[in-house]
């Protein structure tokens, strides 16, 4: 019993972070397609540019991780041309 109700409370944390996304989806989506930033209040304006900031920078970490990982596989691969 002890573990369902673990259990309860880690999906209600789902559940929030969930609708947190849900809304910062939503406010994204109201901000770029519908009416602009000048419609906005202030904090919400604040909160979309956080969350497209904190997407631009998940993207230029991940491109920059494949920029690394194929410049190891290429140098793997003269050295290994370089062997034979």
């Amino acid at each position: 019993m002890a573990e369902d109700g673990g259990r309860g409370k880690a999906n209600g944390h789902r559940c929030i972070h969930r609708k947190a996304l849900d809304w910062a989806h939503s406010a994204y989506y109201r901000y770029s397609v519908e009416t602009g930033i000048c419609v906005l209040e202030w904090w919400e304006a604040a909160l979309v540019n956080l969350y497209f900031l904190l997407l631009l920078s998940s993207l230029a970490r991940q491109m920059v991780r494949i920029g690394i990982y194929l410049i190891e596989m290429l140098l793997k691969y003269r050295l290994f041309l370089g062997r034979s």
